[in-house]
């Protein structure tokens, strides 16, 4: 049996390449070199539903809590410590 892959939805929403990707339930969260991490719900017509912007570098990592709703986020800085990051206002 051959599996046949149907392309539901393009997301163009970044001004530079996404490096992180978590996704909980409808929600799929992007983060870029754009600094920003934008929410995307499949089931939404826009292209993105919100964002969390601000970050002071790239988003390298994104991953969401299993217990609540809380998304964890790393950023690459210039110095040799990273930055992590704790956020549930999403």
């Amino acid at each position: 049996m051959q599996l046949v892959v149907k392309r539901i939805r393009t997301m163009e929403s970044h001004h530079m390449p996404v490096g992180a990707l978590a996704w909980s339930f409808s929600l799929l969260s992007c983060g870029s070199r754009d600094k920003r991490i934008l929410h995307h719900d499949i089931h939404a017509q826009e292209d993105y539903v919100s964002k969390l912007t601000g970050h002071k570098s790239e988003v390298c990592n994104l991953v969401w809590s299993k217990n609540v709703n809380e998304l964890v986020i790393t950023h690459r800085l210039s110095k040799p410590n990273n930055c992590l990051e704790i956020s549930n206002n999403v």
